[in-house]
């Protein structure tokens, strides 16, 4: 009898435990499941991020290269223009760094070339503060 009534309790808890046990692999199941839905929406946003950065860093190279290239090539083709003999154009000076200045020095060499062209000297005298007095002489004075 005594054995009659160990083995039903037995037999419950082992059924208990069969029980715990498909609850337990249903929740590792969800916790797998969720797991990879996790790390698959982590993989999007990563790719995403990362195509967005390239993205980001194209555009920023291509305006970089703009601001640098199109003065550049603005003064290039100026200067060819100079060499040519072609003095009726006019530099846009956006800036006040290097090119700035070459543009500029560009610029006023067109003006002195021009005045040069007509018989006259042009001196530019500095008299502080970036501020330039500009005279011209005539080369073959009127006798």
């Amino acid at each position: 009898m005594y054995l009659n009534v160990v083995k039903a309790n037995v037999e419950k808890l082992v059924a208990i435990l069969d029980e715990v046990s498909e609850i337990t692999q249903g929740l590792v199941d969800d916790s797998h499941s969720s797991l990879n839905r996790s790390i698959s929406m982590t993989e999007a946003v990563s790719i995403v991020t990362v195509l967005l950065i390239l993205l980001m860093n194209v555009l920023l190279v291509m305006l970089v290269l703009k601001r640098i290239l199109a003065p550049i090539q603005e003064i290039t083709e100026s200067s060819r223009q100079l060499s040519e003999g072609k003095l009726d154009f006019e530099i846009d000076v956006r800036s006040q760094d290097e090119l700035g200045q070459l543009a500029g020095s560009l610029n006023t060499s067109d003006k002195d070339s021009e005045t040069r062209k007509k018989g006259k000297v042009v001196c530019q005298v500095w008299s502080g503060r970036d501020f330039y007095h500009t005279y011209a002489f005539d080369l073959y004075p009127k006798i």
